[in-house]
């Protein structure tokens, strides 16, 4: 990585969000959060902080009933594997990620959806798109939607990436805008977010340690333990940092409706 990085760094979103949600009981990525469903707020709030592309890892049943904004920068990768764990997700996220910096993926405004590859069988059982395509979610074509957005999301060398669960929707843009600034000080670092003491999420590591990443045996806590010099924790005010939501229990009190700050 050049020692050098732009006051705005080129960061891109990895928002996992394939898990079969067996405590919550039914797809806790589809249920309410705010004005939207969980997993389409937290690529909002993603967007709104201005990552510069997002990757939501999910699968195919649950894509379609997702209200997820129309933006070029947002993909949408398939993680069909049903006892898979979130680094999973992570390393297809990278894998889209890679293609897409190269210009390699779909041009976001040009009206069409990537052609989707040949169903394959999963563990879940069902007919499904191989684990590891991805397709885009864009306006069409002449849209004042696509007037009004830029024709590529933001190619070229990508700096880090920040990962975000679907299953912590309680975080704020501004948290986001907090770790990504912590970051572009001190581009070798690995960001996390904390609150009160606590680490939680959103994380940023840098685009040099995806190999390293998609190596990893358990989770991304395991690449902090490899690399405690680098670690930055960025303290905030923000309580959504470390609360997930992944039983009953863990939902009534978070789902107060907030303002409509959509992106079409």
């Amino acid at each position: 990585m050049s020692a050098s990085i732009p006051s705005r760094p080129n960061i891109w979103a990895i928002v996992p969000a394939a898990g079969v949600s067996r405590r919550m009981g039914r797809p806790k990525q589809l249920m309410p959060w705010g004005d939207t469903d969980m997993a389409s707020h937290v690529c909002r709030t993603l967007l709104e902080a201005g990552v510069s592309g997002l990757i939501l890892v999910t699968r195919r049943a649950l894509v379609d009933a997702m209200d997820l904004p129309r933006d070029p920068r947002v993909r949408v990768a398939f993680n069909e594997e049903c006892d898979s764990q979130m680094l999973d997700s992570i390393r297809i996220g990278l894998e889209t990620i890679a293609a897409e910096s190269r210009g390699l993926g779909e041009d976001a405004n040009d009206g069409t959806r990537p052609r989707a590859a040949a169903p394959s069988e999963t563990s879940c059982g069902a007919a499904c798109p191989p684990t590891g395509t991805s397709e885009a979610v864009c306006p069409p074509t002449g849209s004042r939607e696509a007037a009004r957005r830029p024709r590529r999301i933001a190619h070229g060398d990508v700096d880090g990436v920040m990962v975000l669960p679907a299953d912590v929707p309680g975080v704020c843009p501004q948290t986001c805008r907090d770790c990504t600034a912590a970051f572009a000080a001190d581009p070798r670092r690995i960001v996390v977010a904390t609150c009160e003491g606590r680490r939680g999420h959103p994380i940023i590591f840098p685009w040099e340690l995806r190999a390293e990443v998609s190596t990893l045996k358990g989770g991304l806590r395991d690449l902090l333990a490899q690399h405690p010099d680098r670690l930055l924790l960025v303290d905030t005010a923000d309580p959504g940092v470390t609360q997930n939501v992944n039983a009953p229990q863990d939902y009534p009190a978070r789902t107060a409706p907030r303002p409509n700050r959509r992106l079409l």
